[in-house]
């Protein structure tokens, strides 16, 4: 039997979706801090993005935690449709459908970060 290797990877820092120090709310754990950076994990061959997490520190201090950035592929999106369906699992998800192309499903759960495009 043949195993499948892993592709080569490397870690870098990644692009910040907000400036360093804003109030978020991790998605997964509902807990709340202050963004502090972003670590992605890129193929070496390619560069292409395959794993992003974000880093949080409780304001105040204490212990920072990490969060996957579920849907997050390095680049802002402009939203065309938004829409409640079934998901792969069946329960109620949210289907958003870009602008620049193509579709995201997320699970009712999930915290969809939406903000102002940049005119720089």
């Amino acid at each position: 039997m043949t195993q499948m290797e892993k592709p080569a990877t490397m870690l870098d820092h990644g692009t910040l979706p907000y400036p360093r120090g804003t109030l978020v709310e991790d998605g997964v754990s509902g807990r709340t801090g202050e963004l502090q950076d972003v670590i992605e994990e890129r193929l070496k061959d390619t560069g292409r993005v395959i794993c992003q997490t974000a880093y949080i520190r409780p304001r105040g201090g204490d212990i920072e935690w990490d969060t996957p950035l579920v849907g997050y592929e390095g680049q802002w999106r402009r939203v065309k449709t938004v829409r409640a369906d079934r998901g792969p699992m069946g329960g109620l998800a949210v289907v958003v459908t870009w602008e620049e192309g193509g579709t995201a499903c997320f699970p009712t759960g999930d915290e969809l970060l939406l903000g102002e495009q940049d005119t720089d």
